[in-house]
Order: C-alpha cells, then sequence, then structure tokens
C-alpha cells in the first residue's frame, strides 16, 4: 500500500489528469448530432476516466473491483436501485416544492419517448462518468489513508470546484448543491462498496431534474406557472431536505453495517 501523505497528491494529481480530459469532450460533443452531444461527451469523459483510475490503481483488479471500476454481477440490480432511490428523492424535492411555489406543470407532447430516453442515456453516462472521477479512484485512495469523513470532506471540497470552475455554476448554488450531493453519492458508493448504486442515483436525479422542467427545455413536463416570489426559496427548502435524507438513510445502513 502507498503511504498515507501519498494519498492527497495523488487525488490531486488524478483531479488534475481528469481536468484535461474534459478538453476531449467538446471534441466529441461537436462530432456528434446535436442531438447526440451529451451522450458522446459522457461516453468519451467515462472511457478516458477508466483508463486513468486503471492506471492510478496500477492495473489492480481487486482494487479496481473494490471501487466500482470493474462491475460484478450484482452491479445492474445496485444500478437499478440506485434508480430507484433516485426517484423517490426526485418525488420527494417536487412533493416539498410544489406547494411553497404554487407549481403547475403542463405536458409537453413535443418530447416524445425518444428524446426522453436519449435524455436518460445521456443523464446515465454523465453521471458514470462523474462518479468514476470522483467517488471512484479519488474517495477509495482518501478514505484508506484519512478515513471516511476527511475523504468525503476532500471529494466535496473537488466536485464544487469542478462545478464552479469547469461546469460554471454561482458559488453559493456550487456549495449547497454540489457539496450535499456529493455527500450523498459519496455515502450511496461506501454503503454499497461501489459505483452503480451513486450511478443509478446520480443519473435519475439529474434526469428528473430535467423531466421536471427545472433544468433545459424542453423537457416532458414543463413549469406552466410559479410563483417568482417564492421559486427560489422552494428550492432552497426542497432539496436540502431531500439530499439530507436520502444521506441519512445511507449513514444509518453504514452504521448498521459496522456493527
Amino acid at each position: 500500500m502507498r503511504p498515507a501523505f501519498l494519498a492527497l497528491p495523488l487525488a490531486c494529481a488524478f483531479w488534475a489528469a481528469c481536468a484535461a480530459e474534459v478538453a476531449l469532450t467538446p471534441l466529441a460533443y461537436g462530432m456528434a448530432p446535436p442531438a447526440y452531444g451529451p451522450l458522446a461527451a459522457g461516453l468519451t469523459a467515462i472511457v478516458a476516466i477508466w483508463l486513468l483510475s486503471g492506471l492510478f490503481a496500477r492495473g489492480s483488479v481487486p482494487r479496481l473491483r473494490a471501487m466500482g471500476i470493474l462491475p460484478d454481477r450484482f452491479s445492474p440490480v445496485r444500478l437499478l436501485v440506485g434508480a430507484m432511490a433516485g426517484v423517490l428523492l426526485v418525488a420527494v424535492y417536487f412533493v416539498i416544492a410544489a406547494p411553497l411555489a404554487n407549481i403547475a406543470w403542463t405536458r409537453n407532447a413535443a418530447v416524445g419517448p425518444a428524446a426522453v430516453s436519449l435524455s436518460l442515456a445521456g443523464a446515465l453516462a454523465g453521471a458514470a462518468a462523474e462518479e468514476l472521477a470522483f467517488r471512484g479512484y479519488p474517495l477509495r485512495r482518501l478514505m484508506e489513508a484519512y478515513g471516511l469523513w476527511p475523504a468525503q470532506a476532500v471529494v466535496a471540497l473537488a466536485f464544487i470546484l469542478y462545478h464552479i470552475l469547469i461546469v460554471g455554476w454561482p458559488v453559493l448554488p456550487a456549495i449547497v448543491g454540489t457539496g450535499l450531493g456529493s455527500l450523498l453519492f459519496g455515502m450511496a458508493a461506501v454503503v454499497s462498496r461501489g459505483l452503480a448504486l451513486p450511478i443509478g442515483l446520480h443519473a435519475t436525479w439529474n434526469f428528473g431534474m430535467w423531466a421536471g422542467g427545472t433544468r433545459e427545455l424542453p423537457a416532458p413536463w414543463q413549469i406552466e406557472h410559479i410563483d417568482p416570489a417564492n421559486g427560489a426559496f422552494a428550492n432552497w427548502v426542497a432539496f436540502p431536505i431531500a439530499a439530507a435524507a436520502g444521506i441519512a438513510v445511507f449513514l444509518i445502513l453504514h452504521h448498521r453495517q459496522r456493527r
């Protein structure tokens, strides 16, 4: 095992390599037909980060399996469980947000099954790339060296900076949104001992937010009415509650595993 003091520099080196890889994704995005751009970018990132993970793990099959880089026969089940958990948390979010901001939706018939399927595939690819980059090699290596919560804190900080510096999120939404999200996905990875469950959770959360009209439009369900005075407030209330509920469940499961 490598010395503990090398864990943080190695994680940072891994993220620097991932950031360099991000330069490839616009090329993949531009080469694909417009509707397939996000999927092409996500698949390109998955391959590049998967190869980087193998390099940093020195090709060790047991380590790659422990990080969830190499799926096993239970991975499809874990992916499905994660997807179901994501759907549940999205439902919690909208159940809280809708009455607070008086939200009403209308069905957008222009977004058919093909567009929905393509969006779901893109969400899966994007979530898989981000989970490989943050809850794969870096989280496991940092946990080996420093324990769960220092590792979670470092990964959450990196995830926040990624969304600010590369994705372009405003600072406060990135700190709250991706900070809580990182803790949620990190605990899902720890409890399930792999990446399939957090990938399913992450993908269906992103897909559900899109499908509910809160992200890029057009969406299957678009917001027809919202109280603009309470829209931001509803989001700031609903998201932390939904994320905290998920984190609490995984913390309970983690505690039971340790017992």
